[in-house]
Order: C-alpha cells, then structure tokens, then sequence
C-alpha cells in the first residue's frame, strides 16, 4: 500500500496552513502487472487538521500493459474518496507503470490544471506530473510556435513545458532513436533542472 500524506509547514487557520502545503508525487514502476492498494490522506492531528481544505489529485497509468494511459483526476476532494476507494477495488487497475499527483490544498481547483498531464505521439500515450514551479518566461524560454502541435489546455508551466518537451521529439519520429539537434534548460523550485536535451 502506497500512502502519500500531506503534511502543513506553518501554524495559523486550517486554510491559511494548507497554502504552504506542497505537492505529493509517487510514481511506481513494475517488472509485471501490479495493483497496488494507493490511499490518499490529509493531515488530521488536532494541531495540523485540514481535513476541510480541498486537496485535489491525479492518477495515471497503463491498463493491460498497454500504450495507452488512462488518468483520472479529482480537483477538489479532500483525501480519501468514493473514487479512490473504486479504484482499490477495480480488477483493470493494474499496471507496470503508475504516476499520482497530490496537490497542496491553496491551489487551483480545476481539471485541466489537475496533474497529471497526458499526451498521444508515437502510437502511445505519455504522461507527465511535476512538483514545483519553474522560474522562467515560459513563452519566451520554451516557445510552441505559432501553430504548435501540442497545446496546454489549462494554465500550468508544468503543462506547458510538457508540451514544449514532446514538440522537439516529434521532429525525429517516435522511434528512431535519432534526436533533433539543440537544447533547453529550466532551474525549477529546487533548484534542480528540468531539461531537454535534443542532442
């Protein structure tokens, strides 16, 4: 069973403390197909109780061990729901490869802004969750044209950079093993790169 806990930084209101809350990713990846039993909680001790603030979170893997993802999403659920607890009981949840998002409770409550994010190239599907912002003039540092052929559909660099990403290897074909030539780089919150090397 894989618990991912959320747990506030700061003193003050339930809602003031669930801004400083910062996101959760698990991703697991299998020899073989797997179910695991994945349960999401908030923090609930009496000091730290924000069992009222939306969490939001996201959920994406490979049914059949297939290439085709399937993501379910949940922008404003608080923990533990009717639908985490279907998918602890769904006999198709199974993968080789699983990616889950859990978002601090002070940010955004909508969809398409909920990780993780999914795309289709080369016969399969990808799937991308990222933890943090990235400090950088995203239109300017990793621009997607005029007419790109990947677009954000909400408002997130995360989603952005995602499709900026699967724009330079469409160029080469899915599996070629050729690259485009050029690359990019952007410091994320932790000061760890996210990067594209088209090299």
């Amino acid at each position: 069973m894989a618990d991912l806990t959320d747990s506030p930084t700061s003193s003050g209101p339930a809602w003031k403390r669930a801004e400083h809350q910062a996101t959760r990713l698990l991703a697991l990846s299998f020899d073989g197909a797997a179910s695991p039993s994945i349960t999401l909680k908030g923090a609930t001790t009496p000091a730290t109780d924000t069992r009222d603030a939306p969490y939001g979170w996201g959920l994406a893997w490979y049914p059949g061990q297939g290439s085709a993802a399937l993501v379910v999403k949940d922008p404003t659920s608080i923990g533990d729901n009717a639908m985490t607890k279907l998918l602890r009981d769904w006999e198709r949840f199974e993968s080789t490869v699983f990616v889950c998002h859990l978002r601090g409770a002070a940010r955004t409550l909508q969809e398409q802004d909920t990780h993780p994010f999914a795309r289709s190239h080369g016969r399969r599907d990808w799937v991308l969750a990222h933890n943090g912002d990235l400090f950088v003039d995203l239109t300017r540092a990793l621009p997607l044209g005029d007419e790109p052929v990947f677009e954000p559909v909400g408002r997130t660099d995360s989603e952005h950079a995602f499709c900026w990403l699967l724009a330079q290897v469409r160029p080469t074909g899915s599996n070629t093993g050729s690259s485009p030539s050029g690359s990019a780089r952007v410091r994320s919150t932790n000061r760890s790169p996210l990067w594209a090397s088209t090299q």
